[in-house]
């Protein structure tokens, strides 16, 4: 039973309880509930991102049970499983000190967190979920929601790579000297240019694409089935050429990719990232919708010309959940055009109410996620978000009290 359930049953039974047994259960309502006099409803204080209510529940309006119901959301989604709004996004090394910058702030739903296929893939098929079940224990705790974000990737030069260590000296994983820093070796990853660019897999190996595909189905069936996680992000569509590469093969890797988290994930929101890429991003975005799979994209910069992936979001908006983020460096994007990252003076960059203001009239998502880990969080963004309200995607779909 949920909690809609017991608060049913414990409003139809307090009658009959004991005088200390009832002290007890008002006083958990009297700090779990809102009442609304005015209109005579109980309903829970928190936004529902936390409440997870069904059609098949039931609030109290002027004494009277009656069914919950939603108001709109994409179509691919189980609405039950479904809590859109704002989230926070955290790195892999972040933890309670993050979300705690969430806990208590009905505003937030969750968190989207960072966990790399090489911490959770010790070696080949065997895996270590513990820093997701870690966090998830922790965030159930103190009721938000966690998204995996699955990442493949080093974006930091140095390295190593992201991939399972197991496949750096194995050559069935693709990848050769032309790719990788001189006197190192890392089968299944490739940098262009190497000792430069960021750690990439080499997804369209089909040794690398399975073992992939291995460790998001064992995702799946640990995870899919916990009401407190929302979904999984898996990245975003950015590369560079690689150890035999082709356009239409790394194409068909993410679709694959893409495919097998849906499968594996069949509860939950699925999102994959159509930013930059060699492939037609429009028409891999319908792909994308047709498919119930989720799009978003990383580094949400505010432009006078809304881009591709934006307007990708905004034209599947009905049919599949949409999540841009706002990462570390768009809190420092200036205002003056071409827009790039630096300015730290008042006045030079745009201010989270202005990113969120732009974002919900170019974009309209269902998510929007913020980088936490930055100071401009705490100074900017969370009184922004406060000061805005709702997304008003999330808002409707919310608007669950039909009378």
């Amino acid at each position: 039973m949920n909690f809609a359930r017991h608060l049913v049953f414990a409003l139809n039974h307090i009658g009959r309880m004991t005088f200390s047994l009832r002290r007890i259960v008002l006083r958990i309502l009297a700090s779990s509930l809102l009442v609304l006099t005015s209109a005579g409803v109980v309903v829970m204080a928190a936004p529902p991102a936390s409440s997870g209510w069904s059609s098949s529940e039931c609030v109290v309006v002027n004494g009277k049970c009656v069914p919950g119901t939603y108001g709109s959301y994409p179509k691919s989604v189980k609405p039950e499983n479904f809590h859109p709004g704002y989230y926070i996004m955290a790195g892999k090394n972040d933890g309670q000190y993050t979300f705690d910058k969430i806990k208590g702030n009905p505003d937030f739903v969750g968190v989207m967190k960072v966990y790399v296929w090489r911490d959770m893939e010790t070696s080949e098929g065997v895996y270590d979920f513990s820093n997701i079940e870690n966090d998830l224990a922790y965030l159930r705790s103190i009721g938000k929601r966690l998204i995996i974000y699955f990442e493949k990737t080093e974006w930091y030069t140095p390295g190593p790579p992201r991939t399972p260590s197991y496949m750096w000296n194995n050559p069935i994983y693709g990848g050769n000297a032309s790719y990788w820093p001189s006197g190192v070796t890392f089968y299944g990853a490739y940098q262009n240019p190497p000792g430069q660019g960021a750690w990439r897999a080499t997804i369209w190996n089909s040794n690398v694409q399975n073992r992939m595909l291995a460790i998001i189905s064992a995702l799946g069936k640990r995870f899919n089935g916990e009401p407190y996680i929302e979904g999984l992000n898996l990245g975003e569509t950015s590369a560079e050429p690689g150890p035999d590469y082709s356009p239409s093969a790394l194409e068909s890797a993410f679709k694959a990719i893409a495919l097998g988290a849906k499968n594996a994930f069949p509860g939950k929101t699925v999102i994959l990232q159509p930013n930059f890429a060699p492939f037609d991003i429009v028409q891999f975005g319908k792909w994308l919708a047709d498919n119930g799979i989720g799009i978003g994209t990383p580094d949400l910069v505010v432009n006078e010309t809304v881009s591709e992936p934006y307007l990708i979001q905004k034209t599947h908006h009905d049919a599949v959940p949409t999540a841009p983020d706002v990462e570390w460096d768009n809190y420092e994007r200036c205002k003056a055009p071409p827009h790039w990252a630096g300015c730290t003076a008042p006045g030079t960059y745009f201010t989270s109410a202005e990113i969120l203001d732009w974002t919900v009239k170019n974009i309209n998502p269902w998510y929007m996620i913020w980088d936490a880990t930055r100071g401009e969080f705490t100074r900017d963004t969370i009184s922004a978000v406060r000061n805005y309200g709702p997304l008003p995607a999330a808002r409707d779909f919310y608007n669950s009290l039909k009378q």
